[in-house]
């Protein structure tokens, strides 16, 4: 679990981040799989269908939307140590 001032920190950034026009669900995908730690196979797995092929085509979109948009906000929010430390 995150500390106090980290976890506003990072409730801040993705506010910020959804204000600039992220969407909602890759903030999500975000939120689960770098600040909640989970694997974006787990997230995949928990939250996807179940067959197992549109599971596959769910996680490789995932993985590049996420891609993405953690490359976006690495830009939106600066590269500052305590970004960094948070996981952007």
């Amino acid at each position: 679990m995150a500390p106090n001032g980290s976890l506003l920190c990072e409730r801040q950034s993705l506010k910020r981040a959804a204000e600039e026009g992220i969407a909602q669900s890759s903030l999500e995908v975000v939120a689960a799989t770098v600040l909640g730690r989970e694997q974006l196979r787990s997230y995949v797995d928990r939250i996807g269908p179940s067959n197992a092929l549109e599971r596959e085509r769910m996680y490789q979109r995932l993985k590049r939307q996420r891609t993405r948009v953690l490359r976006r906000l690495r830009r939106l929010l600066g590269q500052s140590p305590m970004r960094l430390a948070s996981g952007f």
